[in-house]
């Protein structure tokens, strides 16, 4: 029962990494876009 249980943590841990990678990279995007829209020298398209 213990292995079983430290099997799931092992997984719960890497799911964790990677739903914290993809928090962070869509944080970046939004502050990229943010950015983009208030920079004073943006052209306009």
């Amino acid at each position: 029962m213990a292995n079983d249980t430290e099997a799931r943590v092992r997984v719960l841990e890497e799911e964790l990494v990677l739903v914290k990678n993809q928090v962070q990279q869509t944080l970046l995007d939004i502050r990229e876009h943010l950015l983009d829209l208030t920079n004073p020298f943006r052209t306009h398209a």
